[in-house]
């Protein structure tokens, strides 16, 4: 997959954007493990972002919520960037 040029502005802005945005939001890798989110996400699941890293998304989602996540998961549209 080809990568987006941006300017150190724009990832700057990008960053600010994601850290800042009062929704959860969590970045996992093609295993299903978390690999960045942002403080709405540490402060909804109670725990550092340290702490989350590496961590599989099925363990820190409830289980009501799985097949929803799982079911974005499967959209390949869903998960590439």
């Amino acid at each position: 997959m080809g990568r987006i040029k941006r300017s150190r502005s724009e990832d700057k802005l990008l960053k600010a954007a994601f850290e800042r945005s009062l929704e959860a939001t969590i970045v996992t890798d093609r295993q299903h493990k978390l690999v960045e989110c942002n403080q709405a996400a540490c402060q909804l699941l109670g725990s550092s972002r340290d702490a989350l890293q590496g961590q599989p998304i099925g363990e820190l989602i409830p289980a009501l919520s799985k097949k929803h996540l799982l079911d974005r998961v499967k959209d390949p549209a869903l998960t590439e960037v």
